[in-house]
């Protein structure tokens, strides 16, 4: 396992700027796409797109909130679910980047809820973020204090979640 890990562990920086990007381009197209009126085409980081008009887009826009949404890039002819593809993209993100900054287990990391993120008060009024992962190998609970970056990726967790003012749910 030590062996893998080594023989891998070069690769971790390919990996975590493939997803940063794919979700950082995925969330532009969904911001940049949102507001165009169904039917009507964009143009966006130099490429141009059209929002789709189905029967069913505009059931989903009279009945939805949030409505989908769907485009086709005009070059390609690609349709692109792009609600769909921008949610993937930040699950994976945020997977890789709790998984490298905690140094957890995939199994520990689909066990976590909003009740393993605890906080500790010090003597001095400092507060530290804890993530507190449920017993899976050994027969313990463990606590990791939170870095800078794994306590960003866990926000970006409650942020989507309750966002619009809905609850948080886990």
């Amino acid at each position: 396992m030590a062996d893998r890990t080594r023989v891998r562990q070069p690769l971790l920086p390919v990996l975590v700027r493939h997803v940063e990007e794919r979700y950082e381009r995925l969330a532009s197209l969904l911001e940049a796409a949102s507001p165009v009126p169904l039917g009507e085409s964009f143009e966006h980081q130099g490429r141009r797109f059209t929002r789709t008009n189905s029967r069913e887009d505009r059931r989903r826009a009279t009945i939805l909130a949030e409505p989908t949404v769907r485009v086709t890039d005009d070059a390609t002819g690609e349709l692109i679910h792009v609600t769909m593809a921008e949610d993937s993209a930040f699950w994976e993100w945020v997977a890789v980047e709790i998984l490298r900054h905690s140094g957890i287990r995939v199994e520990e990391l689909v066990e976590l809820t909003h009740l393993s993120i605890r906080q500790y008060e010090r003597p001095n009024g400092e507060v530290i973020a804890l993530l507190v992962i449920a017993p899976s190998k050994s027969e313990r609970e463990r606590v990791i204090p939170m870095s800078a970056e794994l306590f960003h990726a866990v926000a970006q967790i409650i942020r989507r979640h309750t966002r619009n003012g809905q609850r948080f749910r886990s």
